[in-house]
Order: structure tokens, then C-alpha cells, then sequence
């Protein structure tokens, strides 16, 4: 029983400890519609565009991706190992499907969020797509 002040002494101290990561995103409700000339990198499976940062796209603006016909993803720009550093900005590669943030060195698959390398040990923040044919709707 002695023990115990100690035992909480020291969960005490290890759950103060700072992560770097802070993979929480921020408020998205965005609405594309197929017909508008901005959706066009988006009209086939593997387009891809930016959407930029505003009061309902996310920390930094989107990364929006097309799986297949009527499944979409979409990711925040924000590096989820350090969101708020002006530096982290997910920036797509050539090769269409992996994504870096040049501060940290941190890549990641747009496909799905997952990391291919660097000290993320977090996916990209996602959001919730619906696409009903005419309007995508990214939402969390």
C-alpha cells in the first residue's frame, strides 16, 4: 500500500508526456458538384485535386481523391505529426497516389491515409465523403 503514491506518481507523469502528434482534424462541410469545372481532375478513379483551406475544409484545405466510380476520400493537408507547424503541408508527388510533407519527411498514400514512412506514426486525417452521382459531400 506504500507503493501506491508512487505508482500514481508515475502514471501521472507518463500520461503528461507531450506527443508531437496531434491527428485531430477540424470542421469540414464541403459540397462539389460533377458538373462544375473544378470537379474535373476528379471525373475518373485516381484523379485527385487540392480543395483549398477555408472555414469548413479543414486545418489546411483538403486533398481529395477518387477511389472508383462512386467511392471518394478525403484528407486534410495538415501533417498529422505536427499540425500546427506553418511548414506541414501535404503536397501530392508525381507518381499520383503518395503525398510528403516537406517539413517532417513524413509520406503517405492519398488512397487511403495510410503512412508509407517518417516520424508520423499517424494516418492523414480523413473525412467522411457521400456521392450520389451529381454532388460529393465531405463532411466529419
Amino acid at each position: 500500500m506504500k507503493f501506491l503514491p508512487l505508482i500514481l506518481l508515475m502514471l501521472t507523469a507518463a500520461s503528461c508526456k507531450k506527443s508531437k502528434e496531434q491527428p485531430a482534424g477540424a470542421y469540414v462541410d464541403v459540397y462539389l458538384y460533377a458538373n462544375d469545372p473544378s470537379f474535373f481532375p476528379l471525373q475518373v478513379a485516381g484523379g485527385w485535386m487540392y480543395y483549398p483551406a477555408n472555414n469548413n475544409s479543414g486545418l489546411k484545405g483538403l486533398i481529395i481523391y477518387r477511389n472508383s466510380n462512386e467511392q471518394f476520400s478525403a484528407f486534410d493537408r495538415a501533417c498529422p505529426y505536427h499540425t500546427n507547424e506553418s511548414c506541414a503541408l501535404i503536397q501530392v508527388e508525381a507518381d499520383n497516389v503518395s503525398a510528403v510533407d516537406s517539413c517532417c519527411g513524413s509520406r503517405f498514400l492519398i488512397i487511403d491515409g495510410q503512412i508509407i514512412n517518417g516520424p508520423s506514426t499517424s494516418p492523414l486525417i480523413g473525412y467522411r465523403t457521400t456521392f450520389n452521382g451529381t454532388v460529393l459531400h465531405i463532411f466529419n
